[in-house]
């Protein structure tokens, strides 16, 4: 299961709503460091482990995506391998092979990859999208 979320490392400022000074909310800067499986790293900070998901090669490996942000989209993809979209939130689907899998807020997708490469490391790359 691999868990996709941007961490923000400090906050640049509040603001104050102009109806009720009561209501403020925190004013975070650009994300910088997505997590994937609780693991993550960002500019400046400690050089901390990286998630590691061990595949066997020759075999099919199911893998679900969650994207837990609260304002922003995913696009993940694998280094040299297409992905079979098998579920989109807890409903199955006819099957579509991607290079890219786009997630919005919120949602959850499984997908099949086929080990077919040769053995190696392959990364896993989430690229944000802001609304």
């Amino acid at each position: 299961r691999c868990s996709c979320s941007w961490k923000w490392n400090s906050p640049v400022g509040t603001i104050t709503s102009p109806r009720s000074s009561s209501l403020k909310r925190t004013i975070f800067s650009n994300a910088n460091a997505t997590l994937i499986n609780g693991k993550g790293r960002y500019a400046g900070g400690p050089a901390s482990d990286l998630s590691v998901i061990r595949a066997q090669p020759g075999m099919r490996h199911r893998m679900r995506f969650i994207n837990m942000a609260c304002e922003n989209a995913f696009h993940i993809s694998i280094d040299n391998h297409r992905m079979t979209i098998i579920e989109v939130d807890g409903i199955e689907t006819e099957p579509l092979e991607v290079d890219i899998l786009p997630i919005a807020n919120g949602q959850r997708f499984s997908v099949v990859v086929n080990m077919d490469q040769p053995v190696d490391n392959y990364c896993e790359h989430p690229s944000l999208s802001l609304y």
